[in-house]
C-alpha cells in the first residue's frame, strides 16, 4: 500500500468527516508516542508525514530527518526555524529569535495542524475559505499568527474562535495564549494536556477519555496560562451564532490568491495594432506613388512579369492580374 502525503491526504479526504476523526486520532497518537520517547522532528509540515491507509485505521509515518532532536543531541544547537505556516512567528523576520532545540520544539506545530485538521473535520469548507492547500499549509499562514497579537480584529484564529466548535476552543485559546506571550521559549501545553471544559462532547475527542477525566478531577477546570490582556481584545467580536445550513460567507473572507494586472488592456493593444496597420498601409501608399511618379510604369509590374515568367511562384500570376486591374 502506497503511503501519501499528509497535505494530499487532507486534499481529498476533507469532506469525509468520520475519515477526519481517524486522521485527528492518529496525529494525537503519534505526538503521544514522540513525546514519551523524548522525540522531535522538528520540522511538522504537510510533506514531511505520510498517511498509510489500513481499512479504517490511518497511520502516520515521518520522513526528513534533518532537524531531529533526541536526548543524545542535548545542548547543540539548530539553526533551522522550519515552516513558517506551522511555527511560532517570533522566529522569523523581523523578530528571528533562535527557536529552541529541545523535546519540546515540535509543540507549536503539533498544536497548529491539530487544530487545523480537527476544524476541517467539523466544517469542511473551512478548508475552501481558509486557502488550505497540498503542500504549503493548512487553515493558518505566518500572517495569521502575526495578527493576533498586532489586528485582533482582523485574525482568523480569534474568528475561528467564535465559530461554535466548542471541541476545538480549548485548543485555540492554548494557541491564542502561546503566540500572545511572545516567548517562544515556553511552548503550548502538550495535545494530551490541553485543559478542557468539564461539559466538553467527548464522543469526537480522540484523547484518552480516562485521562480527560483525572485531569478536571483534579481542578484543572477550563483554563489556560495565564495571558496579559491586549488592547485590542476590546475590538473582537461577539461570539458568533453558527447559522443552519453553514454559511461560511458570514463568517470567513474566501481566500483569493494574488493576481498580477497586464500591462495594457485589450482595447490599448487594439488599438496599437490598428495604428501599426494604417502606418503599413500609407507606407505602402506613399512608396507606390513615389515609384510611379518616377517611371512610365510602375516597378511591380516588370518585377512580377519576372517572377511569373521563371515560375517561381506558382500564385503569382494571380496576384499580378489582380495589382494590373487595381493600378
Amino acid at each position: 500500500i502506497e503511503a501519501r502525503s499528509l497535505g494530499d491526504f487532507i486534499a481529498t479526504k476533507y469532506t469525509q468527516p468520520e475519515t477526519m476523526r481517524q486522521l485527528c486520532i492518529a496525529w494525537v497518537a503519534m505526538i503521544q508516542e514522540l513525546e514519551r520517547i523524548h522525540f522531535a522532528h522538528g520540522d511538522l509540515d504537510l510533506t514531511n508525514v505520510l498517511v498509510l491507509e489500513k481499512g479504517p485505521q490511518l497511520i502516520l509515518k515521518l520522513i526528513d530527518y534533518d532537524n531531529v532532536w533526541i536526548p543524545a543531541l542535548a545542548g547543540r544547537s539548530n539553526p533551522e526555524r522550519g515552516h513558517p505556516p506551522f511555527q511560532h512567528p517570533m522566529f522569523f523576520s523581523p523578530d528571528n529569535l533562535p527557536r529552541p532545540y529541545n523535546a519540546e520544539m515540535d509543540r507549536f506545530s503539533a498544536l497548529s495542524m491539530y487544530i487545523s485538521i480537527r476544524a476541517i473535520g467539523l466544517k469542511p469548507q473551512l478548508y475552501v475559505d481558509f486557502g488550505a492547500d497540498e503542500t504549503n499549509r493548512l487553515l493558518f499562514s505566518a500572517e495569521d499568527y502575526r495578527k493576533v497579537i498586532e489586528a485582533p480584529r482582523e485574525s482568523r484564529i480569534i474568528q475561528l474562535r467564535h465559530a461554535g466548535m466548542k471541541t476545538v476552543d480549548p485548543y485555540l485559546d492554548e494557541l491564542i495564549t502561546a503566540l500572545r506571550e511572545k516567548v517562544p521559549s515556553n511552548p503550548p501545553c502538550s495535545l494530551a494536556t490541553v485543559p478542557m471544559p468539564p461539559d466538553e462532547i467527548i464522543a469526537w475527542d480522540p484523547i484518552d477519555k480516562a485521562a480527560r477525566a483525572a485531569r478536571q478531577s483534579t481542578g484543572s477546570g477550563y483554563t489556560t496560562r495565564p495571558s496579559t490582556p491586549l488592547p485590542g481584545d476590546s475590538l473582537v467580536p461577539p461570539p458568533y451564532q453558527q447559522p443552519q445550513p453553514y454559511q461560511s460567507q458570514q463568517l470567513y473572507q474566501p481566500y483569493r490568491p494574488a493576481t498580477k494586472k497586464p500591462l495594457l488592456s485589450r482595447k490599448a493593444i487594439a488599438l496599437i495594432l490598428a495604428l501599426l496597420v494604417i502606418a503599413v498601409i500609407i507606407a505602402i501608399v506613399l512608396i507606390v506613388r513615389h515609384n510611379a511618379a518616377h517611371a512610365s510604369l510602375p516597378p511591380i509590374y516588370p518585377f512580377m512579369r519576372y517572377l511569373t515568367a521563371h515560375q517561381s511562384v506558382a500564385s503569382l500570376a494571380l496576384v499580378h492580374d489582380v495589382v494590373e486591374g487595381v493600378i
